[in-house]
């Protein structure tokens, strides 16, 4: 009895399973369209806390095109390749054109020592009187140029006489070429760098690095190239391997350079990886003591941008801090900058290949995610005001 009644049922099941097979939902059958809506809400749910979704829904129709547009011609020629194998190739693609011509808004982390491509310094070392360069190796086997380490000195002293005056320039004009309006410069220590013109040593003013850059932003923005630059600032940066006496008598500079320039000092970060050096719990009192002695400028010395971000999703308490300061609104507020081009393998200053990169990682962004960003470079940069309202130095900028 057993055996009928389970042989009648699995023969039941068969004959249900066969029929299921052969009635597949056709693409207009009621199930088929509840999916479809079930699908859209969800999209539409997941798309409201998107950090891009109120740029996107200011956007007008020519803009909307334009995002679709560039959609097109980035599915057409998608180059789903590592960087660095990519690279030659990109150039020559239309979407480059498209993100070369595109303007970029403000450039808020990056570090000078590593901006600039080998190419442009050798090339002010070439053409700067009295400049000898010394290779170890012979530079005429290909073997030689790639392992060769190159130093070069001028003929009078051992100090870069010249260099870093005209690489300031250069740089300026590298980045309003690439559609940069605004930089925010990563350096530490910087005197001792630069020497004047026929000297044999490095001028020991403390304030002499920080009146030629003041000098050079200046002169550029005089320039027809430059006239349409807003400027650019300094974040001190002091290495985070540091000893706690070094830190504080670094801190004390950085502190009279905000006395001294107080339009050109941005604020304070440490720079270097964790592992490799000290914790921020480590260097708490130094901080706390940093910020104790720069009370009337809390809010410019607070932390108001978080630079990588990489372990913050470990954290989701400090997570929902941050979003409660401001920091992040719904989603992850983010802006993209270049860290170290001459290192990471752009080679240029600007952020052109980086922008290139982001729209190619994501199906999702396009020209719209890219104009998102671009004005939270804005929003986020630290102008002579922080007001984003009325007609504050930043409200105007953001509305321009």
């Amino acid at each position: 009895m057993f055996l009928s009644t389970l042989v009648i049922t699995l023969a039941l099941a068969e004959s249900s399973i066969a029929h299921a097979w052969n009635t597949i939902p056709r693409t207009g059958s009621i199930i088929v369209q509840e999916h479809v809506r079930a699908r859209a809400a969800l999209t539409s749910l997941e798309r409201r806390p998107r950090q891009d979704q109120p740029f996107r829904a200011t956007l007008s129709a020519v803009a909307k095109k334009a995002d679709a547009i560039v959609h097109a011609i980035r599915t057409d020629r998608f180059a789903g390749q590592i960087f660095p194998s990519a690279r030659p190739c990109i150039s020559e693609t239309q979407f480059w054109k498209i993100v070369k011509r595109y303007p970029k808004g403000a450039l808020l982390h990056t570090h000078l020592m590593a901006m600039l491509p080998f190419e442009a310094l050798l090339e002010t070392v070439v053409h700067t009187e009295g400049m000898s360069i010394y290779a170890s190796q012979n530079v005429a086997t290909e073997g030689g140029r790639w392992n060769a380490s190159i130093t070069f000195s001028h003929h009078n002293t051992t100090i870069l006489e010249g260099l870093s005056i005209d690489s300031f320039f250069y740089m300026f004009a590298s980045l309003v070429d690439d559609g940069i309006s605004w930089m925010e410069i990563r350096i530490g220590y910087a005197s001792g760098m630069l020497v004047h013109q026929g000297d044999e040593s490095p001028n020991p003013d403390l304030e002499f690095w920080w009146q030629v850059m003041k000098e050079e932003i200046t002169r550029f923005q005089a320039t027809e190239k430059g006239k349409d630059f807003l400027g650019a600032r300094v974040i001190w940066s002091d290495y985070r391997g540091n000893g706690q006496a070094s830190l504080i008598e670094s801190m004390k500079t950085a502190l009279g350079r905000n006395v001294e320039f107080p339009e050109l000092f941005s604020g304070y970060d440490v720079i270097g990886r964790e592992e490799l050096g000290r914790t921020l719990t480590n260097m708490t009192p130094e901080l706390l003591w940093f910020q104790d002695q720069a009370a009337d400028m809390t809010l410019l010395l607070s932390t108001r941008r978080i630079g990588h971000g990489f372990s913050l999703y470990k954290h989701p308490e400090l997570t929902k801090k941050v979003i409660e300061s401001a920091m992040i609104a719904h989603s992850i507020t983010t802006a993209i900058s270049n860290d170290d081009p001459a290192i990471l393998g752009q080679d240029a200053a600007g952020v052109s290949y980086d922008l290139y990169q982001v729209v190619q990682g994501f199906e999702n962004i396009g020209l719209a995610g890219l104009g998102a960003r671009t004005h939270n470079s804005i929003r986020w940069s630290n102008f002579e005001d922080q007001s984003d309202e009325d007609d504050g130095v930043k409200a105007k900028r953001l509305q321009a």
